[in-house]
């Protein structure tokens, strides 16, 4: 055997190896070639073989920059004198991260119900998944580590979040358990629940509750006419759910509040979901849009960015429009640090809301209002009684009416 004929068969088996470790990756790339065209496809594919790991995000179908991180790198400094004042309620101000931060503990102690009864005390029953039971179908969403698919559990049609990767690490299978860890303590009319999930490699996935589509898909995809008081429903339900979050010991902190995060039942009532990064230690982590000035500029925060979320997606419900529309981050960051925010509607948005929006938002987080406090002002707000009747009895003050006296 001369050597090049050596050296082929070397090539040989270590291409066929690679061919199993990157077969994920080749068709992740190959299902988005209409997005980002044939010649940066082949790029890719040439990059991927090149390399041993590559580090992905699946994003939803629906928008792009879904789920980004912006570190100090991707900013200018901030001044020293144009600090975030810090919030009033400094226990909840964390300079790392948010929130108190999953620990192994913690987590064993999920891997532990799971292998057993799979409930958790004060959160919501579930079962360990046997994979035998279910059924995946079509793709519906993802974003982070996981990709989330319609199916059916024990002839219930379900949503699937997956983790089928065959290169599961301890920092996924980390990100995993701390999202189960959340999912499994929580129990409220607004949160999407948790059936059942499996916590083996390499078909690690939570099975869910199955909504009709999110808020983001009712606003921007269709033309569905929403009257006012729908859409303070909506509100009211959103409000619900956060007061409901942040009302636990301690305070769960959602830190990615946007309406492709809002899903709704086919009645139009919310429920939140994806608590992806409610244990994350990256400070800017995040969709730009809807992250606090806070944020934005790496400092210690606390739970009322998720109130300055709440405020951009209640603009977002009665303007119609997609917050920061076609701005890249550094635009959006930049805008937002010097207190800008988007133009609030000058008709159909009542006085009551408009308030919420201004100060949900607000630039110091101490003008922000508490999620019981939202869901009361919009608890008591009534919609105005028409004063124009529609005359089929020949009275009222229609036009036809006035014209008849």
């Amino acid at each position: 055997m001369n050597c090049h004929c050596f050296i082929s068969i070397i090539i040989y088996l270590l291409v066929g190896i690679g061919k199993e470790i990157i077969a994920t990756e080749i068709l992740c790339i190959e299902k988005y070639r209409k997005r980002i065209g044939k010649r940066s496809v082949g790029v890719l594919t040439y990059l991927l073989m090149a390399s041993s790991k590559v580090d992905e995000s699946y994003e939803d179908d629906d928008f792009e920059d879904d789920e980004e991180s912006y570190g100090d790198d991707d900013f200018e400094e901030e001044e020293e004198n144009d600090d975030v004042k810090p919030s009033s309620d400094k226990a909840d101000i964390q300079a790392s991260s948010h929130v108190e931060n999953v620990d192994n503990s913690s987590r064993e102690l999920v891997e532990e119900k799971a292998e057993n009864d799979g409930g958790r005390e004060g959160g919501t029953p579930w079962e360990v998944a046997d994979m035998d039971d279910v059924d995946i179908g079509e793709r519906i969403g993802g974003g982070g580590f996981a990709i989330v698919y319609e199916g059916y559990w024990k002839g219930r049609h379900v949503a699937l979040k997956t983790l089928f990767d065959p290169r599961v690490d301890e920092k996924l299978k980390k990100e995993f358990m701390d999202e189960l860890h959340v999912m499994s303590s929580l129990n409220h009319p607004n949160v999407v629940e948790l059936f059942a999930a499996n916590v083996k490699p390499p078909k690690m996935l939570f099975i869910m509750e199955l909504c009709d589509r999110s808020l983001y898909q009712l606003l921007h995809l269709t033309a569905e006419k929403l009257e006012v008081e729908t859409l303070v429903q909506m509100a009211k339900d959103f409000a619900a759910g956060m007061a409901y979050l942040h009302r636990q010991k301690p305070a769960i902190i959602h830190r990615d509040i946007k309406s492709p995060n809002l899903l709704l039942t086919i009645d139009l009532r919310i429920k939140l979901c994806d608590f992806g990064l409610v244990t994350t230690r990256i400070t800017t982590a995040g969709t730009p849009s809807y992250m606090a000035p806070e944020l934005l500029k790496n400092k210690p925060f606390s739970k009322e960015v998720d109130v300055y979320a709440f405020g951009i997606v209640l603009w977002e419900m009665f303007a119609r429009e997609v917050p920061w529309n076609a701005m890249d981050p550094h635009e959006i960051r930049d805008r937002v640090v010097r207190g800008e925010r988007p133009e609030i509607p000058r008709f159909d948005v009542p006085e009551t809301v408009r308030a919420l929006v201004q100060s949900s938002w607000a630039q110091d987080p101490r003008d922000r209002k508490p999620f019981e406090e939202i869901y009361s002002v919009l608890n008591e707000w009534k919609a105005p009684i028409s004063h124009v009747r529609e005359s089929a009895d020949g009275f009222g003050d229609s036009l036809e009416d006035l014209l008849r006296k």
